[in-house]
């Protein structure tokens, strides 16, 4: 098989025409070697990267949904494009206030320690509901957004969260997921969201 293998290799067949007579052989004879990557063409050889590197991310997508859901207070869902993490206000910040309670610091350190284990980009979303703010501090509530997304972006740097895969955004009460007509919905719309995902 060797000796054939060989006499056609130094023949002038065509490359594809050797290829597919290489594997018919090896198929014939029970070798896995067929699917080796020598005997892929590249664009086979470009689907099956691309396949291994989807089981590879679905994999880290999974891991890192499962541990982050064991954080408190940490709420965590899936779509078709990555993770999503919500927090509310009370696990992180104090009415009105952007700069993170002492304890909401442990949770996003053992958050941080999960995000260095993959290379995600982490999307930080800022919401509010739709009270006016009572301070003087943020003039509204966008100011306010904003301002709470900035800091858990900065506590994730400073946590060994490279800036490139850090971005962030303030939506005010621009995107509720619940009514604002009482306390409770009021509460989950007060909240900030990491978004997850292997964009580019």
């Amino acid at each position: 098989l060797t000796f054939f293998i060989l006499m056609i290799s130094m023949s002038d067949m065509n490359e594809v025409k050797v290829v597919q007579i290489l594997q018919a052989f090896h198929e014939t004879f029970g070798f896995k070697a067929a699917h080796d990557q020598g005997l892929l063409s590249p664009q086979e050889q470009n689907a099956r990267g691309a396949t291994e590197e989807g089981i590879n991310r679905e994999r880290e997508l999974s891991g890192a949904a499962v541990e982050i859901a064991s954080l408190p207070g940490a709420e965590v869902s899936r779509d078709a494009d990555g993770i999503t993490v919500t927090m509310e206000e009370k696990t992180l910040f104090n009415p009105g206030s952007a700069t993170l309670r002492e304890d909401s610091q442990r949770v996003l350190t053992l958050l941080a320690t999960v995000l260095k284990k993959n290379e995600m980009l982490i999307h930080v979303e800022g919401h509010t509901d739709n009270l006016p703010v009572a301070n003087a501090s943020f003039p509204s509530n966008w100011e306010l957004s904003a301002a709470r997304a900035v800091s858990v972006v900065v506590f994730l740097e400073k946590n060994g969260i490279a800036a490139n895969r850090l971005s962030v955004v303030g939506y005010g009460d621009a995107k509720p997921v619940a009514e604002n007509h009482d306390f409770s919905g009021r509460q989950k719309n007060r909240r900030v969201e990491l978004k997850l995902t292997y964009g580019e």
